[in-house]
């Protein structure tokens, strides 16, 4: 016989596995031969019967031979092993008695035995498996038995007199795992014992609120016929009402309401029923909340999106309208909705729908009297927005409409300088079309005469003079035209772009070599501090960049934040261009404001490549 303090497999004697074996499989007779053996008598502390030690001796992970016996149905060998001194009581590690686990499988007779032998009918776990998933801790066999539906296990634990209202660790109650599990029955039998309806586990859930999150309409019914508070709600001001239109079941919305749910409640952060349907698209539920009184204005507090956005003052027209549910934006309408309710960044609903380029809903808002021409708080309007997001169909609405094209943010940009700044050249040219009086449609044609130039050279439209516009386009007849007539070659606009800039940031070389022979300020910077230079790199315009350090571009001129030239294309990963600005003697260890040198950000950004070409310098 081997000795040693563990309690691990390794610690039983060869008859010890045997017992355990023989229990497992339900072969009495061997347990019988195995209890009455007088050789294993003498081996085990004495005597078996005597102590009971050797019989309740338990494997690794806690099992005795009663447990093992009681899970697998073996009703005769739990009948000896609790004759031969077994205790009904002892727990697995996970806290599970024989009890519970004769309960998870359904064995009723087992159940009853053990109870007569007087197994502790409250007596909880340590931690519970579901599905290999949830991890509930503290569930007593009442749990067990509504776990799985077995009401005859429950009527027996009951009439036992189990404590019924006994919650697990988190809170939870029978009677809210049964609303959960959608157990009609159990939920019945539990109530006409006297389980309390509206109590609430840890998170301030209720019976009520478990079964409208899992849309269970029978049981919705039975708790509300039984006294459910219907307005109850967690911990975080979600009602049954929320749970229920959140998740899109119409016939619970319907029971509630007519229970008489609070149609305007809302939760901590101001959400109201009709928000939350609105934002999730349920358009039945929508309606059905409109119909019973909701208010279709009131707004919600805070909203994070992404854990990045937070919104505040969000109406139900607000949620619908960026998030694309068209229907529900037409029923928000009809009932009345304040079409220009702005959130608490002055943000309308057709700003929102611009926003997110929802074509049919900006062309519904502005045909209900949406302000087109309304902005938020950073001064940008739809239009601004709508440019900047590259979405050509809103843009053509939202002009069609009379939005204001020269209408500017904050800052003094306009559509056209964010449309341009992006990239978006068709939006450019949408731009500059919807705004061409006749002297700016000379500068997009070829038609352009000598008495014209006098008459446009110095006029400004959105900011720009007429050569910034030619720049911008690309339009080299009428740049020379002007030039000509000697237009001032470095006016720039709001945003400090030059015409040189605006050039070299939309890769017109032919318009830039242009501009450099007439004279043109090549280091002039924008309002950021950016040069030319600057505005090629990071547009990747790499004949640009060769061009401008070829005519006397400063390469290590940095702008605001200390970033030079060099630190911006290691920083994005353009390797030629590092070896071009390398090569015309770049100042490789200028560093920034923050004192991070062009390496540093190459290593910090994983440009293998650029780093090593630094190193070698």
């Amino acid at each position: 016989m081997r000795h040693g303090k563990g309690t691990g497999i390794d610690n039983y004697t060869t008859k010890d596995n045997d017992l355990f074996d023989a229990a497992s499989k339900g072969d009495l007779k061997k347990v019988q031969s195995l209890l009455k053996d007088e050789n294993l008598y003498h081996e085990v502390v004495n005597s078996l019967l005597v102590t009971s030690q050797r019989i309740n001796q338990a494997n690794e992970r806690g099992w005795t031979s009663l447990f093992i016996a009681a899970k697998n149905g073996h009703q005769d060998i739990v009948s000896t092993l609790i004759a031969a001194g077994a205790n009904v009581k002892q727990a697995n590690k996970d806290g599970s008695t024989a009890l519970s686990a004769a309960i998870l499988k359904g064995h009723q007779d087992i159940v009853s035995t053990l109870m007569t032998a007087g197994a502790d009918i409250n007596q909880s776990d340590n931690v519970h498996y579901i599905r290999m998933a949830n991890i509930i801790d503290g569930w007593t066999p009442l749990h067990a038995a509504v776990e799985k539906g077995y009401q005859d296990i429950l009527s027996t634990l009951i009439t036992a007199g189990a404590d019924i209202n006994l919650a697990s660790i988190d809170g939870s109650t029978p009677l809210q795992a049964a609303a959960k599990k959608g157990h009609q029955d159990v939920v019945s039998i539990l109530i006409n014992a006297g389980a309390d309806i509206n109590q609430a586990n840890k998170e301030g859930w209720t019976p009520l609120l478990a079964a409208c999150e899992m849309g269970h309409q029978n049981i919705v019914s039975t708790l509300i016929t039984a006294g459910a508070d219907i307005n109850q709600a967690d911990k975080d001001g979600s009602a049954p009402l929320h749970i229920a239109g959140y998740k899109g079941y119409q016939d619970i919305v319907s029971t509630l309401i007519s229970a008489g749910a609070d149609i305007n409640q809302s939760d901590n952060n101001r959400w109201t029923h009709l928000l939350v349907a609105a934002q999730k698209g349920h358009q039945d539920i929508v309606a059905i909340l409109i119909t019973a009184g909701a208010d279709i204005n009131q707004a919600n507090k805070v909203h994070f999106r992404g854990m990045m956005d937070i919104m505040f003052g969000w109406t139900p027209l607000h949620a619908a309208s960026e998030e694309g549910h068209q229907n529900i934006v037409s029923t928000l309408i009809t009932a009345g909705a304040n079409i220009n309710q702005s959130d608490k960044y002055r943000s309308t609903p057709l700003y929102s729908s611009a926003d997110y380029g929802h074509g049919d809903i900006v062309s519904m808002l502005i045909a209900a009297g949406g302000n087109v021409n309304q902005a938020n708080n950073t001064g940008a309007t739809p239009l601004y927005v709508a440019s900047e997001k590259c979405h050509i169909d809103v843009v053509k609405t939202l002009i069609a409409a009379r939005a204001n094209i020269d209408q500017p943010k904050n800052n003094g940009w306009t559509p056209r300088i964010i449309a341009t700044e992006r990239g978006h050249k068709e939006i450019v040219s949408i731009l500059i079309d919807a705004g061409a009086t006749d002297i700016q449609r000379l500068l997009l044609e070829n038609t352009i005469t000598a008495y014209s130039i006098t008459r446009i050279k110095n006029t400004r439209i959105d900011g720009a003079t007429a050569l910034y516009i030619a720049a911008e386009c690309g339009n080299l007849i009428t740049l020379s035209l002007l030039l000509s007539a000697g237009t001032d070659i470095n006016t720039a606009n709001e945003a400090g772009y030059t015409p040189l800039y605006i050039a070299a940031l939309n890769n017109h070389n032919d318009i830039l070599s242009t501009l450099i022979a007439a004279g043109a300020d090549i280091n002039q910077s924008d309002n950021g501090g950016l040069t030319p230079l600057f505005a090629a790199i990071v547009k990747g315009h790499q004949d640009i960049v060769s061009t401008l350090i070829s005519d006397g571009a400063d390469i290590n001129q940095a702008n605001t934040d200390g970033w030079t030239p060099l630190y911006v294309a290691a920083c994005n990963g353009y390797q030629y261009t590092v070896s071009t600005l390398i090569a015309a003697d770049a100042d490789v260890n200028q560093s920034d404001n923050d004192g991070s040198t062009p390496l540093y950000v190459a290593a910090e950004k994983g440009q293998q490549e650029i780093v090593s070409l630094l190193v070698l310098i």
